[in-house]
């Protein structure tokens, strides 16, 4: 029985929906403004560490391989919470130079339900970024901030808010 997107809808209540449509219409995520390193919490530190020490010359996929290997997930559960193919995971596993599309990269940083530094980490390794100028972007940025990661809720959302680009 297939559903349609007012069943979906129940995922998103309409306050959290409201919540996300203001983030898109206001400035003040992790990204609004420069921060002092004192400012910064000691997690937060730690990502720091993390990304300083997997940006070191790595690519995506070494960075993606040892990010999952930190996080103790196996290969299996990333790729299928991200809904990309075993095939497309096992061409980013066998060959440190591949270079996946933006969807399957952001789908990637889902599955390894990444904090927003490591998703840009990754995000970046593969040549791209989330833009602050796209609404799509930006709810991506919102659902990693507020650790929502399941792809079809997050593309249920963009659906909602009347967005094209879906991930």
């Amino acid at each position: 029985m297939k559903e349609g997107p007012n069943v979906h809808r129940l995922r998103w209540k309409d306050e959290e929906l409201e919540r996300l449509r203001l983030y898109l219409e206001s400035p003040h995520s992790i990204f609004a403004r420069p921060r002092r390193f004192a400012e910064i919490d000691v997690e937060e530190k730690e990502e720091i560490a993390l990304f300083i020490e997997s940006s070191m010359d790595m690519s995506f996929s070494d960075a993606l391989l040892k990010i999952i290997d930190i996080k103790g997930f196996t290969d299996v559960e990333v790729y299928k919470n991200a809904k990309v193919d075993r095939r497309v995971f096992s061409k980013i596993r066998s060959s440190s130079s591949y270079q996946p599309s933006i969807n399957t990269a952001i789908r990637l940083c889902l599955g390894l339900k990444a904090t927003p530094l490591e998703a840009l980490m990754l995000l970046e390794k593969a040549g791209y970024t989330l833009s602050r100028s796209k609404k799509e972007d930006l709810v991506v940025l919102y659902c990693l901030e507020h650790k929502i990661y399941d792809v079809d809720d997050i593309n249920l959302a963009i659906e909602l808010l009347g967005l094209e680009k879906k991930i």
